[in-house]
């Protein structure tokens, strides 16, 4: 859920948890990973760039670029929450995109996904399928960054 940070301050980075969070991530890429292979076939791929706004690719037979994905990896069941959260400079590089973007979540009892379209718009109550909000990882003493939180009726499984 949407925090409230106004009390928080930001400490040194707690590097073990962080290094936790990184070995979380990667070993949920390798997991994703297969179910995309198994899905889409050699056509999938994993950006090379370690820094790169999304983690995977869908191409064409053209070598195309055709559908991106996202992949946030979650410590909890889906459902815990009435919505699931990403950064927000994740959807802004979406809505650039000619090619349609989707979002994983890979929670502790599966995979699953949300389309991000253009036609979609924000809200502030329950009539969109997302809202803003701040986060921030305390458990590492993490900066605060704008986030997108959709709401769990238009997250479906994978």
């Amino acid at each position: 859920m949407n925090g409230n940070f106004s009390n928080y301050k930001k400490g040194k980075l707690n590097v073990q948890q962080y290094n936790n969070d990184v070995s979380f991530g990667m070993k949920s890429e390798k997991t994703v990973l297969d179910i995309l292979v198994k899905e889409y076939g050699d056509k999938i791929h994993k950006t090379a760039d370690k820094y790169a706004k999304m983690d995977f690719y869908l191409m064409n037979d053209n070598d195309e670029i055709i559908r991106w994905f996202e992949l946030k990896s979650r410590r909890v069941n889906f459902g815990k929450y009435p919505s699931l959260c990403f950064n927000k400079s994740k959807l802004d590089f979406a809505k650039k995109q000619k090619v349609p973007t989707t979002i994983l979540f890979n929670c502790l009892d599966g995979l699953y996904k949300w389309e991000v379209n253009n036609n979609i718009k924000e809200t502030n109550s329950d009539s969109g399928e997302y809202f803003l909000g701040d986060i921030a990882n305390c458990n590492r003493n993490d900066k605060i960054n704008e986030a997108v939180f959709v709401y769990n009726k238009y997250i479906t499984a994978f």
